[in-house]
C-alpha cells in the first residue's frame, strides 16, 4: 500500500511547475506554484544552491509534501486502507486549509430573534425593552453589513479583538458613551453564552472576560428640601399629577421603573401596628426585596388604592422634564460626566435635565444611607447584592454627615470626661483641706 507522493513536473501556461503527485487507486496533483529553473534542479527536483532562497523554496516545497503525506496515511490507516482519497481535501492539507466547518456558517440573527423571543416569552418584557434589544439588533446588523461586508455569523463573535471591534464600532460610529457600550456588550455575551450552553455554537471561553468598565456619572439624587418642592406643589393638570405622585412615592421607595410598574395590592401588607410594607422581587437580579412604608409614601398607596399609575420609563422621563421646565424646578447647575474610551469630557447643565424615573432610586438609597441605616439593611430594601454597586451612595451621602456624627460623638465624649476629672480635681482639693476648712 503506497502512502507517500513524489514530485513530478507538469506543465501549466506555457511553464513548468512542480506537483506533488500521488496515485494509487485515485489521481492527485497539486502544483506547488514553484516553477523550475534551467539548470538549477537536482534529481529530487529540489532547488539547487546556486538559485535564490533555494533553501526556503525547498523546505516549502517539503513540507507541503509531508502535509499530502500525512493526509493520504490518515486516510488509509484509518479507514482499514480504504479510505477516500480526494484532490480537493489533498489539496488543502498540501495548503493548511482547514475544511470548512458548517457550525462557522450560522447565520446570527436568526439565533438572536428565537433567543429574545424565548426570554420575551418568559419575561413578559415592557416595551423599553424590546425597543433596546431590537436596537442592539440592529447595531450588529449595521456592524455586520458596514465594517464586515457580511451578513453576521455566530463565528464573527468568536475572539475578544472580534468584541473589541464591535465596542469600538458603537463608540466611534454610533456616539455611544462606555455605560452604553458595556450595557450592549453584557446582552451580546449572555446572547453568546446561552448559544454556548445550547450548543448551537462552541465560544472560546475566553471572550466572556472582557468587558467595558462602566464610570459613575454623579449621584442625581435629590435633598428632602428639594422634594419637599414637589410635594407642596399645586398642579392642575391631573395627568401631570399623577407623574409626580409616582415620582414622590418612589423617592420613598426606591424600585426601578420596570418593578414599579408591576406592583399590585398584594405587594402591601400590614402588621399588627398597623405599619405597612412592600414585599416583592427584583426583576433583575432576582433578590427578594422588603420596603417599609413610612406616611408619605403610604398616603399616596391609599389615594390610588396601593395600584399606582403604570407608565413606561420613556414617556415616564418625557412627562416629568415637561413638568419640571413648566415650574421652572432644579434650575440649578451641575456637572455631567461623558466616558468613551477612557476619554472623559464634562459638561455643565440644568440639574433637572437629568432627573429621571431612576433619580427616585437614587434618592432613596442616599436618603437611607443619610439616616445612617445599617448598609444589609438598605440592600434588602434596594435588592443589591454586591457593597460596590452601594459605593457611590455611600460616597455620596456619608463622609460628611459620618464625619459629623463622628465631631459631635468624639465632643461629647471629651466634655464628659473634662467633667469627669474636674469633678475628681475639686474632691482632691476638698479633701486636702483642713478639716475645719471643710466644715
Amino acid at each position: 500500500m503506497k502512502t507517500a507522493s513524489e514530485l513530478k513536473i507538469f506543465k501549466a501556461n506555457g511553464y513548468e511547475y512542480i506537483y506533488i503527485y500521488y496515485k494509487q487507486n485515485c489521481l492527485v496533483r497539486i502544483n506547488t506554484r514553484y516553477t523550475t529553473v534551467k539548470n538549477g534542479m537536482t534529481k529530487e527536483l529540489l532547488y539547487k544552491s546556486s538559485v535564490p532562497d533555494y533553501q526556503k523554496k525547498n523546505d516549502h516545497i517539503l513540507l507541503m509534501k509531508q502535509r499530502v503525506d500525512k493526509y493520504i496515511t490518515n486516510q488509509l490507516l484509518n479507514n482499514s486502507g480504504t479510505g477516500e482519497i480526494t484532490q480537493k481535501d489533498a489539496h488543502n492539507a498540501a495548503f493548511n486549509i482547514k475544511p470548512e466547518n458548517q457550525e462557522d456558517r450560522k447565520l446570527l440573527i436568526p439565533f438572536f430573534d428565537s433567543y429574545f423571543a424565548k426570554l420575551n416569552k418568559e419575561e413578559k418584557y415592557q416595551p423599553t425593552t424590546i425597543t433596546y434589544y431590537n436596537n442592539l439588533k440592529a447595531r450588529l446588523e449595521e456592524y455586520g453589513s458596514v465594517v464586515l461586508k457580511h451578513k453576521l455569523y455566530l463565528a464573527d463573535f468568536n475572539s475578544q479583538d472580534s468584541l473589541i471591534n464591535f465596542c469600538n464600532f458603537l463608540g466611534e460610529k454610533r456616539g455611544m458613551n462606555d455605560n452604553s457600550i458595556s450595557k450592549r456588550l453584557n446582552s451580546l455575551k449572555t446572547f453568546l453564552e446561552y448559544c454556548s450552553g445550547k450548543g448551537i455554537y462552541s465560544y472560546d471561553p475566553s471572550i466572556f472576560t472582557y468587558k467595558i468598565k462602566k464610570y459613575e456619572t454623579g449621584v442625581v439624587a435629590l435633598s428632602f428640601d428639594e422634594l419637599e418642592k414637589l410635594i407642596d406643589l399645586k398642579i392642575e393638570n391631573p395627568s401631570w399629577q399623577k407623574i409626580i405622585d409616582v415620582f414622590i412615592c418612589n423617592c420613598f421607595m426606591g424600585l426601578r421603573i420596570s418593578d414599579l410598574s408591576r406592583i399590585s395590592k398584594a405587594n402591601f401588607s400590614a402588621d399588627e401596628d398597623g405599619d405597612y410594607k412592600y414585599t416583592g422581587v427584583n426583576r433583575k437580579t432576582g433578590a427578594s426585596v422588603t420596603i417599609p412604608i413610612i406616611e408619605i409614601p403610604l398616603k399616596i398607596l391609599k389615594k390610588y388604592n396601593f395600584m399606582l399609575p403604570s407608565y413606561t420609563g420613556q414617556y415616564f422621563n418625557r412627562q416629568l422634564q415637561k413638568i419640571l421646565e413648566h415650574y421652572k424646578l432644579y434650575e440649578d447647575e451641575v456637572v455631567e460626566r461623558r466616558k468613551v474610551f477612557k476619554e472623559v469630557t464634562e459638561t455643565k447643565v440644568l440639574k433637572r435635565t437629568i432627573i429621571t424615573s431612576h433619580t427616585c432610586r437614587k434618592t432613596f438609597i442616599t436618603f437611607c444611607v443619610m439616616s445612617l441605616l445599617p448598609l444589609n439593611v438598605i440592600m434588602k430594601a434596594s435588592g443589591h447584592k454586591q457593597l460596590e454597586t452601594m459605593q457611590v451612595y455611600i460616597q455620596k451621602a456619608g463622609d460628611k454627615e459620618q464625619f459629623k456624627k463622628l465631631n459631635k460623638k468624639a465632643n461629647d465624649s471629651i466634655k464628659k470626661m473634662r467633667k469627669k476629672n474636674l469633678k475628681a480635681q475639686i474632691e482632691s482639693e476638698n479633701l486636702s483641706r483642713p478639716v475645719t476648712q471643710r466644715l
